[in-house]
């Protein structure tokens, strides 16, 4: 219904009566052909009922006079959804899956007119995977969420100390039992967020939050500390950080191998513009008392740990 699509339309005319459309949806336009599978595999999950391709439901519109990301939505005798580019279309589609209902075996909607656009690029909704294990089906219905609700960036957060969730050829042994995803699996969730204009961000913690790369493969990540110093601090929080959850910051070795796993991960989201990397959290005071961070110092001259962190 109109006045509960989410996020608020910026101008919504609401004309007399409503009309009743056949269960069927179209396009003419070639590229936008896969997001009218979009629109049917969604309405399936949302109403349980399929679209035909065919004219007398929904049509998407390919009009280049309107501006990029807007989109126009006109329920009259049928229902047009115009746009320039997918980004449009694809907003289009989210609100004609909100504005539409199903009543007595038969779709109906209000009479209106609608124009909408996005006021802020980036829309994101991070989910955390790496403290609270979620199945790959559970990641793709957050981007039917984030689709449905028009929201561009799902930010997957793979990365922290109880467990590394993503695959990994060159540190095989980097995942804990049966919890994370397959390289299959990651290609099935760019494949279903592709089709829905949600781009994916992965999340990789470090230098902090890195007790599962320490845990894994201490030879290669994990401070060597001298002696039984205690490098532990507390956070605002209450959650005790000690030098099991930061890597090393001296050893080629580590950034060798933190420069694979990035590598790894670029491979899997080609389509992503950004990997975010926590930096959070991280004790650095830990690397006065690594061999490897106290020699890496002294050979570049850096003067303390706070100058390390930012080298």
């Amino acid at each position: 219904m109109l006045n509960t699509i989410l996020p608020t339309p910026k101008r919504v005319d609401i004309l007399e009566g409503q009309i009743s459309l056949s269960f069927a949806a179209c396009c003419k336009h070639t590229p936008w052909h896969s997001y009218l599978e979009t629109l049917q595999d969604t309405f399936e999950k949302t109403h349980g009922i399929h679209l035909d391709l065919a004219e007398g439901g929904i049509c998407l519109i390919y009009d280049p006079s309107i501006p990029p990301r807007h989109y126009h939505y006109e329920a009259k005798d049928g229902i047009l959804l115009s746009a320039s580019d997918d980004e449009g279309i694809l907003y289009a589609i989210a609100t004609v899956l909100q504005a539409v209902y199903v009543k007595n075996g038969q779709m109906y909607a209000e009479k209106a007119y609608i124009e909408d656009y996005p006021e802020k690029e980036y829309r994101a909704l991070m989910i955390d995977l790496a403290r609270e294990w979620h199945p790959a089906r559970t990641i793709h219905t957050y981007i039917d969420m984030c689709f449905f609700l028009k929201i561009k960036y799902l930010h997957l957060h793979f990365i922290d100390d109880q467990r590394y969730t993503l695959p990994s050829r060159a540190f095989p042994h980097i995942t804990d039992g049966n919890q994370f995803y397959s390289f299959e699996d990651i290609d099935a969730m760019r494949a279903h967020a592709k089709k829905r204009g949600i781009i994916l961000i992965p999340e990789f913690e470090v230098p902090g939050h890195a007790a599962a790369l320490n845990r894994h493969y201490p030879d290669i990540f994990a401070p060597k500390l001298e002696g039984s110093q205690d490098t532990q601090i507390t956070t605002e929080a209450g959650s005790v950080i000690t030098a099991d959850h930061i890597v090393c910051a001296g050893s080629q070795k580590t950034m060798d191998g933190i420069q694979t796993l990035l590598e790894e991960i670029s491979e899997m989201f080609p389509d992503t513009p950004y990997i975010h990397i926590g930096g959070d959290e991280a004790n650095i005071q830990v690397w006065n008392y690594c061999t490897e961070c106290i020699a890496y110092m002294k050979e570049n001259h850096i003067e303390d740990v706070y100058e390390l962190y930012s080298d």
